[in-house]
């Protein structure tokens, strides 16, 4: 069984987002905004919800950001910008440690 480092993780997280970029539909390439990935869900208030999310995220608000990210997954479970979104904000375990009552090391 092989392990991987902490590492491979980010570049996967990297290659699934180039793939989504390069995957992104014709009309989104020859229309208006090219090199955009398009926000793709059949529900208008889990669109808001990300957008209010993804807004946040950029503002290096991920705390407040995840709230509207998951309201945006719940409403549309198979919104997967929402799910990969989530998975980008998700807390790391060094950052959850610090906020927590054990002593550091």
């Amino acid at each position: 069984m092989t392990q991987r480092s902490p590492g491979s993780n980010a570049g996967l997280a990297c290659l699934t987002l180039v793939a989504l970029a390069t995957a992104a539909p014709a009309q989104a390439q020859s229309g208006g905004e090219s090199g955009k990935v398009p926000v793709t869900t059949v529900s208008a208030e889990a669109r808001q919800q990300y957008l209010k999310g993804r807004t946040l995220g950029e503002n290096l608000r991920a705390h407040d950001a995840r709230q509207y990210l998951i309201q945006a997954a719940a409403k549309d479970p198979g919104f997967a910008l929402a799910h990969y979104s989530l998975a980008l904000n998700a807390p790391t375990p060094r950052s959850s440690s610090r906020t927590s009552s054990r002593p550091s090391r």
